[in-house]
């Protein structure tokens, strides 16, 4: 097991990897140093280029800590697919500066990607931001489909009131949100299922308002808030 630390030099990412076939990324510590560093040059722990279609990059049983902006970024092939896999990863504390995200894809075509079984905890410690943690964004001209949010546990406790409250007592925006952006980028067939979210520090457990096509929420397993034990909306 390897433990990396991004302060006290402040040079990120930790990890910078060219992906051309099937690369695992596991057992590893991220301590990203929480407020320690200033303006970071990828603002990641770890940043991938998939860059060959049928690639599949899997980031799994790691320790993300105090994490300042992004955990994982990920670009991939402008041509074919690219998969990426995030799972049985713990992300405790994340959000002192830009606009963090726990999982981030940015240009490229992926398909069947998978976030599935982490753990993710935020508060609203002093310094931090808001965060997102399972946003599935298509974004800087790329084509996602298929991709599956499930089987996570999110405690993100605060008094956010629904967003009423904001930013005081948010821990985050939304927990799990599907998103397409304008212009040439395109997110269809997400489904989010079988996830445990504590979102009293959120502005909502889930969000689809962003533009995603053939999304299913809650289906085959609900998604279940852990505040009250019952099943989330199945049209967020």
């Amino acid at each position: 097991m390897n433990k990396f630390a991004l302060a006290t030099n402040c040079s990120d990412p930790v990890i910078n990897a060219t992906v051309s076939g099937n690369t695992v990324i596991s057992y590893n510590t991220f301590d990203g140093g929480g407020g320690a560093c200033g303006t970071l040059s990828f603002g990641s722990m770890i940043n991938t280029n998939q860059t060959a279609t049928g690639s599949v990059l899997t980031v799994e049983y790691n320790y993300f800590l105090n994490t300042p902006q992004d955990a994982v970024d990920m670009r991939g092939p402008a041509s074919g697919t690219a998969q990426p896999i995030v799972k049985y990863n713990l992300f405790y504390l994340q959000g002192w500066q830009g606009h963090p995200d726990g999982f981030q894809t940015c240009g490229g075509n992926f398909d069947s990607s998978q976030i599935s079984y982490n753990t993710y905890y935020n508060t609203t410690a002093p310094g931090q931001q808001g965060t997102q943690p399972f946003h599935v964004e298509a974004q800087c001209t790329s084509a996602i489909t298929n991709a599956v949010v499930s089987f996570n546990t999110m405690a993100t406790p605060g008094t956010c009131n629904g967003g009423s409250n904001y930013p005081t007592g948010c821990a985050v925006n939304f927990d799990i949100a599907c998103k397409q952006d304008a212009g040439s980028n395109t997110n269809t067939g997400f489904a989010s299922y079988g996830n445990y979210i504590d979102w009293t520090g959120a502005i909502a457990a889930e969000s689809n308002g962003y533009g995603c096509t053939s999304t299913t929420w809650g289906s085959p397993n609900s998604n279940i808030d852990m505040s009250t034990g019952a099943a989330l909306p199945t049209n967020p």
